[in-house]
């Protein structure tokens, strides 16, 4: 059973007139909600099905606590979007072989989730009867990088000493301010000046008005010690979970795009060829001029990758 209420944008026709213009689901990343992809869906629900969701403890959706939604990891997530396409119209009641899938796409946080979730759709035996018809990755967080807010304390070592002793859901809630998501929307950013000027001008008071909502903070937190744990290397951890989802979609041949910012200061470009190493069938595509989230900086750049027919 579900923990609460998904928030869902479920925007373009049911029935698009194209076959080729399958339904594509999008996953936002941390500190943010489905709206970081507005110009993608605007982009692309005139001709296609496009579902947006707020990620539980994010947005408009509920916000469980950490406890009873699993630390809210990879595969907690991946497991109530793959119920959520199973009860959708027009996307459940077909066998997988007679549909051609979604595409899914992830961003940042969501990017882990995506591939958690195309293990979870494409294995063999699975119960669910949508696929994956191809799958792309928006500067996932699949490989160890610092974590991309470092508070409570300016040191990612001294966050995670915090939650070892039980104060840093705490900390986080009472620390975080409105100027620290500024900095940080900023800083995904290519040139920080970008957020002050339309269309970014009301991003800090939109994502904030999210966060500030009961549980938020903590919900945060607890995404949070999910990277943390990319860190770890223990058998059976979340670094190897997330490996061995990469072998299924590798092994599976799911046609795979990565997509980087050439300025991405949030997750480096250089880990890059570190995540294409996770996933060697893939395409790698460096967008020009742009910082983590090409699809709130580079919208039109990003779409010309997604689209172009070179592409796959």
């Amino acid at each position: 059973m579900a923990p609460g209420r998904m928030w869902l944008q479920d925007l373009g026709p049911l029935a698009p007139e194209r076959t080729d213009e399958v339904p594509a689901l999008l996953l936002h990343s941390l500190l943010v909600t489905g709206w970081d992809f507005r110009f993608l869906a605007e982009s692309w629900s005139p001709r296609r099905r496009v579902l947006v969701p707020d990620l539980f403890g994010c947005g408009s959706s509920d916000r469980p606590a950490a406890a009873d939604a699993a630390g809210y990891g990879f595969e907690w997530h991946a497991e109530l979007l793959a119920r959520m396409l199973d009860r959708l119209p027009d996307l459940s009641g077909r066998e997988r072989d007679d549909h051609p899938g979604i595409d899914l796409v992830g961003h940042g946080y969501g990017g882990a989730i995506a591939v958690a979730l195309a293990h979870k759709l494409m294995r063999v035996g699975s119960p669910h009867r949508v696929g994956v018809r191809r799958l792309i990755l928006i500067a996932p967080h699949l490989v160890p990088v610092d974590a991309p807010i470092a508070l409570p304390g300016p040191v990612p070592a001294l966050r995670r000493a915090w939650r070892w002793v039980g104060f840093a859901p705490l900390v986080l809630r009472t620390a975080f301010r409105r100027a620290d998501l500024r900095r940080f929307l900023r800083r995904s950013l290519s040139t920080e000046e970008l957020l002050d000027h339309e269309p970014l001008a009301d991003d800090v008071d939109v994502y904030w008005d999210r966060l500030c909502r009961d549980g938020g903070l903590e919900a945060v937190e607890a995404m949070l010690r999910q990277l943390d744990d990319l860190h770890q290397h223990e058998p059976g951890g979340t670094r190897q979970r997330l490996i061995e989802a990469c072998q299924t979609i590798e092994g599976l041949r799911t046609p795979t795009m990565l997509v980087w910012g050439d300025r991405d200061a949030i997750v480096p470009t250089a880990m890059s060829e570190r995540t294409a190493g996770l996933l060697p069938s893939s395409a790698l595509r460096i967008i020009e001029g742009c910082g983590h989230a090409p699809q709130r900086e580079r919208p039109e750049a990003l779409l010309r990758a997604l689209d172009a027919p070179s592409a796959w």
